[in-house]
């Protein structure tokens, strides 16, 4: 089985709203938000609206086999609900189909299409980003359908590499694998010898190999794709459900170590 069977998590999303005299509306209109120059793949990236009570954002992932892994958060006073969906590009437009409601709640569930668009985002030919709302609403009276709403936020700039040598060095150190009492802590029995020293050898190797990924890689996309190679060599096949969450549980510090979110590269 392979590493995607890994647990998904939420990413953390900042929030960010408008002033109390502003109208985003406006605001978003006279500011078009021109996306070519800031990556290969104008969705992805951190989108946000507020339409005056309520903060919505969107994570949009990279794309993986056609299709985008999107985080739709609604936050306010009387509203909050968390949605996992696919972003599939059609044109010149990103459609948001398969919800699956995360935290909170989103009114009748019987509202929410798997196969129908709940929001989607076009690009115009004047850099513009309209969205149409489709099975979502915000709380503007006409629901603004075809407006200019969601904003896409700059690109953060790459996180420092803290501290990598020393967690490595610990990581090293860390006999895990080879302690009863660790498995015991996660509720199981010791695996065998063999599935052990399996382990030993994949961690092993998966430090001194990251390592040589920080040493000789230096733009965030290098790194990004090195890790996703050799997080793919590990034996995933060979190790049953548990023993998969024990490995990745071990190498998640080496991963932040180098700047990159765990549970993304494990899924």
């Amino acid at each position: 089985m392979k590493k995607s069977t890994l647990l998904f998590a939420t990413f953390p999303i900042i929030l960010f709203g408008c002033g109390p005299n502003e109208d985003p509306l406006k605001m978003n209109e006279k500011n078009p938000t021109e996306l070519k120059s800031d990556t290969d793949n104008p969705w992805t990236g951190s989108w946000i609206f507020n339409d005056g009570s309520v903060d919505y954002s969107i994570e949009i992932s990279e794309d993986y086999g056609g299709a985008h892994r999107c985080i739709y958060t609604a936050t306010g006073i009387q509203s909050y609900y968390v949605l996992e969906c696919v972003g599939l590009v059609r044109g010149n437009s990103l459609k948001l189909i398969n919800p699956t409601v995360k935290e909170g709640d989103l009114l009748e569930k019987n509202r929410i299409g798997i196969n129908d668009p709940i929001l989607t985002l076009t690009i115009q030919k004047d850099g513009r980003i309209l969205t149409d709302w489709n099975r979502l609403n915000n709380n503007y009276p006409d629901n603004h359908d075809g407006k200019v709403c969601f904003v896409k936020q700059p690109k953060k700039p790459k996180k420092a590499v803290k501290d990598f040598d020393k967690i490595i060095r610990n990581l090293r150190k860390h006999d895990s694998f080879n302690q009863a009492s660790s498995w015991e802590e996660r509720g199981l029995n010791p695996s065998g010898q063999e599935i052990i020293k399996m382990m030993n050898k994949a961690k092993s190797n998966f430090l001194k190999e990251i390592q040589v990924i920080k040493d000789n890689y230096s733009t965030e996309e290098e790194r990004l794709e090195q890790l996703n190679k050799l997080v793919d060599e590990l034996p995933w096949d060979e190790l049953d459900t548990e023993e998969r969450e024990f490995l990745a549980d071990e190498l998640s510090p080496a991963i932040e170590a180098l700047g990159f979110d765990p549970v993304i590269i494990f899924n």
